[in-house]
């Protein structure tokens, strides 16, 4: 325990400062497309799969409510995809 003379101390974070701030997030910007792309790919095929082929009695509103919210574990239960023939 006790008081320290400084001498001592030690480094907790070693952070380079440079003139970058943002260094290391050079692949930020393309990493943002291709999320963006991959859940419009999500909802898009939702759209397609589930009033076309698996629930015929859904619309295109009931098809990306449905895709929305499975993606976001929401999952209120007041749409249920039936379970087949």
């Amino acid at each position: 325990g006790g008081i320290s003379n400084g001498k001592s101390k030690q480094k907790r974070w070693n952070i380079p400062l440079t003139s970058k701030p943002f260094q290391g997030f050079e692949n930020l910007q393309s990493t943002i497309y291709y999320c963006t792309l991959a859940i419009s790919l999500y909802f898009f095929l939702g759209i397609l799969a589930f009033p076309f082929w698996l629930e015929p009695k859904w619309t295109v509103i009931d098809a990306l409510y449905f895709a929305m919210t499975t993606l976001t574990t929401v999952g209120y239960g007041d749409l249920v995809v039936s379970g087949g023939s």
